[in-house]
């Protein structure tokens, strides 16, 4: 009987040393990695704008940069300036992450040359589920314009006049303006439609034909050379339907 014993309890011992060697060798057994899957990439300035104006050799403008990813690896990529390479990107992905990048891993904006600039992320390493966003920004020679009415987000009727004024730039400049019911983010430097320029710092805009929801404008400052000196940041109004007049019954 006690020599049974001492077989069972042997084998029982054995059982435990096999077992915890099957879970060790388990553990260390590379697991296939789930591949990387970018749920949401987004790009701003640091007001939360698409675009923004800077005057030559002022501060520059500042980037935030918010993704969100799913898998494991490592996401790599350039970040691009006038479709320049100025900065790789090595992104460590483990598990779900929503993540906002350091300003280390964030590129400095030039702001030497004026004009437009436009800031981009090309992902090398996976393959984008959607179109990135891509960040616009003018560097002006002279100060930036601003607009001063109507302010921003408010509501005008459709059929309206609307007189739209803005800060004027000192020196025999001409001022052209852009409007858009598309966000001019989503438009290319072909796609926007500069009016006739105007030599005083406000346009009458007749809302005839447009339609209701926001309206977006902005405007620059040339020269006599047509050369663009200053912009200044994208506005918006709201246009709506016209209310009818309420009918008093008389009684």
């Amino acid at each position: 009987m006690e020599k049974l014993n001492r077989s069972v309890l042997f084998f029982f011992l054995l059982y435990l040393v096999l077992l915890q060697l099957a879970l060790s060798q388990e553990k260390n057994t590379p697991t296939k990695s789930e591949p990387i899957q970018l749920k949401q990439l987004e790009l701003t300035f640091e007001n939360g704008r698409y675009y923004q104006v800077v005057k030559k050799g002022e501060r520059r403008p500042q980037i935030r940069c918010r993704i969100v990813t799913q898998g494991a690896g490592t996401l790599s990529g350039s970040w691009m300036i006038n479709g320049q390479v100025v900065l790789p990107l090595q992104h460590i992905v483990s598990g779900f992450q929503d993540t906002r990048l350091p300003q280390n891993k964030l590129p400095s904006l030039p702001i030497n040359d004026s004009g437009t600039h436009h800031l981009s992320l090309q992902l090398t390493s996976i393959q984008a589920p959607t179109l990135l966003p891509v960040l616009r920004y003018f560097v002006s020679i002279e100060p930036p314009l601003t607009a001063l009415s109507p302010e921003e987000g408010q509501p005008h009727q459709l059929g309206e006049e609307i007189t739209l004024k803005w800060s004027a730039v000192k020196g025999e400049y001409q001022y052209q303006l852009a409007i858009s019911q598309i966000p001019f983010q989503f438009l290319n430097n072909n796609q926007f439609v500069w009016q006739e320029p105007v030599s005083h710092p406000e346009w009458v805009l007749k809302t005839d034909s447009l339609s209701q929801g926001q309206v977006y404008w902005m405007i620059r400052a040339i020269s006599s050379s047509q050369r663009v000196v200053s912009a200044s940041e994208i506005n918006y109004f709201i246009l709506h339907e016209k209310s009818e007049p309420s009918k008093e019954v008389i009684k």
